[in-house]
């Protein structure tokens, strides 16, 4: 068989026999693979992180707490499987959810953006306090873990009127210190104070307003006490923890310790927002890289707790770090 094949010396093409092409491209295709093997060409961050294994504790928990995008490429396509499936998860998650915080009142009890207006803490309840970048999820997890604002159940005899904290696309809408309590009734004595911080990294502000913030945000963990039992640094799913997180940690943690020279009396701990955007596989190795990291260049500073995840649109999650902080 032959191939037409264009030639500069003849005005028109010559045949060529088609087993003589093949032969010199697959010479050509060799010579390509043997010269890219030989420069060992670096992989990309997206393989190497798909090469890490997956911890199947930690799977077992994102699959336990519904947290985590896991549908196949088919079925993600279908937006009626996706919704089906979110509205079974969240029927179910409804039925878990009613003994967490069905007879505990909501208060809000103040908003201050200084020191020496911080609220006492006279019912010695444990106090949360909720730190991330912005725009990472901080007020719409603490509207989501105080069942406030849209998160609000729609039931009969459910009293909860409470000012749901400000949500916005634009980063640096959190400029102060919000307290909410969660004040336990008669029969159930167990209860927390959720503190919902500014966030740091960038924002729509001044620097100046951004530097008050950060010195506000030390000013509280390092001054608040012994009533500070948990200091939760909130992380995007699809990003986990980047450099600005390192910085503002180990400035912190740095800070304490020149202050106090004494390991803080809270806990570290790390809550991973936003599940659903992201593979539950992809999650659970940035969690174990995050567990990994922490224990590698911040344990000798801070008491390193867990490691948690939720998702607010399917509150997957949610009902796990409400019985955790009740029980603070």
């Amino acid at each position: 068989m032959l191939c037409r094949v264009p030639n500069k010396n003849m005005k028109q093409g010559g045949n060529v026999p088609l087993h003589l092409v093949r032969l010199a491209f697959s010479d050509f295709s060799k010579e390509k693979t043997n010269s890219a093997s030989a420069i060992n060409l670096p992989q990309s961050k997206r393989k190497k992180f798909a090469q890490i294994p997956v911890d199947p504790d930690v799977l077992s928990f994102l699959d336990r707490n519904n947290i985590g995008n896991n549908f196949s490429r088919s079925s993600r396509r279908s937006s009626k499987n996706r919704r089906e499936f979110i509205l079974q998860r969240n029927k179910d998650l409804d039925k878990e959810k009613k003994s967490v915080f069905d007879k505990a009142e909501t208060r809000f009890l103040k908003k201050t953006s200084n020191f020496e207006e911080f609220p006492d803490n006279a019912t010695r309840l444990p106090e949360v306090a909720l730190i991330g970048r912005s725009n990472c999820g901080k007020s719409t997890l603490v509207n989501a873990i105080l069942e406030i604002g849209p998160f609000r159940p729609k039931k009969v005899g459910f009293k909860r009127r409470v000012t749901p904290a400000v949500v916005s696309p634009k980063p640096g809408e959190t400029r102060t210190l919000s307290f909410y309590s969660v004040v336990p009734d008669t029969q159930n004595r167990s209860g927390f104070i959720l503190v919902d911080m500014p966030g740091y990294g960038f924002a729509f502000a001044k620097e100046e307003d951004k530097a008050q913030w950060n010195s506000l945000i030390t000013a509280y963990i390092q001054r608040r006490g012994p009533c500070l039992k948990r200091v939760c640094l909130l992380l995007d799913s699809r990003h986990g923890m980047k450099k600005a997180d390192e910085d503002f940690l180990k400035n912190l943690l740095q800070s304490n310790e020149q202050t106090s020279r004494l390991s803080p009396s809270w806990e570290l701990e790390i809550i991973f927002t936003k599940g659903d955007l992201v593979a539950r596989e992809d999650l659970a190795r940035r969690i174990k890289v995050t567990e990994i990291k922490m224990k590698e260049a911040f344990s000798h500073l801070c008491n390193f707790g867990k490691i948690w995840a939720a998702s607010c649109k399917t509150m997957g999650g949610v009902t796990t770090l409400q019985t955790h902080f009740k029980n603070a």
